[in-house]
């Protein structure tokens, strides 16, 4: 076979967003929402964490989570303890050396992943075998120059030494009282907090710090915060403090009614989050702000326990007990349609869309159709009105594809058994069971590709059933009535395709369809000989980037463009000829 080259196009990978319908189309923000139903491990959050390669790294009270913008991977202990394992699923903090390691602080010890290798290595696990276990028995810091350094209630402070792959013993100012936490700012200062209320400001690096100040010796600091480039605390006053970076001095910015565990600077506001439940908003100068505020209300009853900035000016929030919350900017190029009934942004997976005269049509993985009542009439600002098309006038509620036709019909393919059929003359659906003749052909189901030919024919690509050739007319009494149908399974040779899992379906020229199959590659159907040909990735230079292709798309120049779950790719239409 001759060699076809592919073009493949590097893409930028962005974090996928929810569909909360024009609810409140003048508010800037949406708000989506994770929990155990999207993959994460726990709901109760104490961390939240961006490394280098823009990655969120979740640390929950039921293992570490990593989330990629599309899914949740989550990392649990493991009683075997092989280097896949973390040394303990209730997890602290985390932060990020220089060489891209991700260090854990769990209960009971610290953790390190290498993302290089997916291996974690654990340490100080075994110093509370026969003693008891508190809490906040380990805390860790990252210097500027990307030191680890550790600190162990029972063994005092300690920093990472690479060659070794151990913890070496640093030497901190004598002090007799519990060290609560620890952190370096962004001129390598240590700053420590300790139990009896006084906040150190230390310098030094690795075997020995000295004690340049200490603050509190009047009234107790009960925290610190480091945000902004600036150092904040707070004290059994509940007043807020700022540390002036150039003299040091203390400057009071604000009477706080309650205590506060968070602070993140985000759109040049402050967001404090408050130790019971709720946050509130403040200009750069500490002034109240009303920004955020009607998305703000919506969160007043949720505990806030982390924050972490995103890219493209996303806000993470994590809760204790309500999950991971994202927060971001509305931009003028979407518009969004809400899925849910009552207009909460907890949204239902949408897989198809279709237009039926006015109405929209949107596909949901479950949900069955949303249709959305007289929509292309609507202004911008006014909200349709929704009605749920489910089982039983469904075969299935996951519906994948909808697939408008030119006979007056409307096709529907779901996870249920063959098609679901709606007559836009009689208005009524059809299930498969009804169409007349069904039985006859070879069963099939899980429908996730649609295309109709010129002569109302229609090809389906399906998961596990293989690619589907069928004509459905309307008989003298006015029923639906299966004219052919033709089954396209893989073995291996040119009369299927590369296999039987198709997600995608498009024309090609001189009687050809492109079919792009899930771990596959991508097949080229001869509709006259029936045969036909498969481009695999890795088979030469040049080659398709992955087998598993997602979606294939004939543009204007007929150059056909192939998404793969790993690369975007294209090549001339005229090349697959030869």
């Amino acid at each position: 076979m001759r060699r076809i080259l592919f073009h493949i196009i590097p893409v930028i990978f962005l974090t996928s967003f929810s569909f909360p319908l024009i609810a409140g189309d003048t508010d800037p923000f949406f708000i989506q929402h994770f929990d155990n139903r999207n993959g994460l491990s726990n709901s109760s959050i104490n961390k939240l964490f961006r490394d280098s390669d823009d990655i969120l790294w979740i640390a929950t009270w039921d293992g570490l989570n990593m989330y990629d913008g599309t899914n949740f991977h989550v990392f649990n202990y493991s009683k075997e303890k092989d280097s896949k394992s973390i040394g303990s699923n209730v997890i602290q903090n985390i932060t990020e050396d220089k060489s891209r390691n991700i260090w854990i602080t769990t209960i009971e010890g610290i953790s390190k992943y290498a993302k290089s290798s997916g291996k974690f290595t654990n340490y100080f696990y075994n110093l509370h075998r026969t003693g008891k276990l508190g809490e906040q028995e380990y805390a860790i810091a990252v210097d500027t120059a990307g030191i680890v350094y550790c600190l162990n209630q029972k063994t005092g402070l300690s920093y990472y030494d690479v060659a070794t792959d151990s913890f070496k013993t640093s030497r901190l100012p004598f002090r007799s009282t519990r060290i609560t936490k620890l952190s370096f700012d962004e001129n390598n200062y240590l700053w420590l907090l300790n139990s009896n209320g006084q906040l150190d400001k230390c310098n030094g690096k690795k075997d020995k710090f000295n004690l340049l100040y200490t603050y509190g010796k009047k009234e107790f600091i009960t925290d610190y915060f480091q945000v902004n480039s600036k150092l904040f605390f707070t004290n059994s006053s509940n007043t807020l403090y700022s540390i002036n970076d150039k003299n040091g001095e203390q400057q009071s910015l604000l009477q706080l009614s309650n205590p506060i565990n968070h602070i993140i600077f985000y759109k040049e506001h402050y967001f404090l989050a408050w130790a019971n439940k709720g946050y509130s908003v403040y200009e750069s100068d500490f002034t109240p702000s009303a920004f955020l505020e009607t998305e703000s209300k919506q969160m007043q009853d949720l505990k806030i326990t982390s924050w972490e900035l995103g890219t493209e000016d996303i806000l993470w929030f994590g809760t204790d007990g309500n999950g991971l919350i994202k927060m971001y900017p509305r931009t003028n190029y979407f518009g969004t349609v809400i899925t849910s009934e009552n207009n909460n942004p907890y949204n239902k997976s949408v897989r198809a869309f279709c237009r039926e005269n006015n109405n929209l049509w949107v596909g949901t993985k479950g949900s069955g159709i949303i249709q959305y009542k007289n929509y292309w009439n609507l202004n911008r600002e006014e909200v349709a009105d929704q009605k749920s098309i489910t089982a039983p006038t469904l075969d299935n509620n996951s519906v994948f594809a909808i697939e408008k036709g030119n006979d007056d019909l409307i096709y529907i393919g779901s996870d249920g058994k063959g098609l679901t059929i709606y007559d836009l003359q009689t208005k009524k659906f059809t299930k498969w069971n009804s169409v007349e003749n069904q039985e006859k052909f070879p069963d099939f189901r899980s429908v996730y590709a649609i295309f109709q030919e010129a002569d109302n024919s229609i090809w389906i690509g399906t998961s596990g059933y293989g690619l589907i050739h069928l004509k459905i007319k309307k008989n003298e009494a006015g029923n639906l009535a299966i004219e052919f149908l033709e089954k396209y399974t893989s073995d291996n040779s040119d009369a299927g395709p590369a296999n039987d899992i198709i997600y995608s379906i498009t024309p090609g020229s001189k009687d050809q369809l492109w079919i792009g199959c899930r771990y596959g590659g991508l097949s080229l159907l001869n509709k006259k000989t029936k045969k036909f040909k498969t481009f695999k990735a890795f088979t030469y230079e040049g080659s398709l980037s992955n087998n598993d292709v997602l979606s294939v798309f004939k543009d204007s120049r007929e150059r056909i463009w192939v998404g793969t779950s790993y690369g975007l790719n294209w090549i001339e239409g005229k090349d697959a000829l030869k």
